[in-house]
């Protein structure tokens, strides 16, 4: 049975940090934010709809992440004035729980023959959701830097779904 999850294990966190790091190869690209379980099991704790684990009877295939981010931050990362870990870093240091402008699709990840299914839509829009309601005011923006056509596709799908103006980073 296939489904996503909020409450996720240690261990399924750690499944999801390595399903990362060998698709996004954040060891050697010191920009990204590490797929590292410090890293992941942080935003579980800290945002706990950030991170939306999908499975296939207890086997991690998938997960989507999504963190809150105030609008000076996000500009500086759509102008290029900062990394992707940089960003996570400043969102790290001063996290905006509970008023923030903006939503970051940090990633979205599916073992190849799951995807084109709805699975990483249906976990994105549960955490976008999660995050709406959250926030003292309805944030306006979400922002991302594209991976693949699929994240952008997402991407702009989260945003008409939540009245969101969506900016990409080029």
């Amino acid at each position: 049975m296939i489904r996503d999850k909020l409450k996720v294990s240690i261990k399924e966190i750690d499944e999801a940090a390595e399903l990362s790091e060998r698709y996004f190869h954040t060891k050697t690209d010191k920009t990204q934010m590490a797929s590292t379980e410090k890293n992941y099991l942080w935003i579980h704790k800290k945002f706990p709809f950030a991170l939306d684990e999908i499975e296939d009877s207890a086997e991690v295939i998938g997960y989507t992440i999504l963190l809150p981010c105030i609008k000076k931050l996000m500009l500086k990362f759509l102008l290029k004035k900062m990394n992707e870990n940089e960003l996570v870093e400043h969102i790290r240091e001063n996290p905006a729980q509970k008023s923030f402008e903006a939503i970051y699709f940090c990633e979205a990840y599916l073992k190849p023959h799951y995807r084109h299914k709805g699975l990483a839509s249906k976990a994105a829009f549960k955490s976008t959701r999660l995050f709406v309601k959250s926030s003292l005011n309805k944030p306006k923006f979400l922002f991302y830097w594209a991976y693949s056509k699929n994240s952008k596709a997402l991407a702009e799908r989260i945003g008409e779904k939540f009245g969101l103006i969506v900016l990409e980073r080029k």
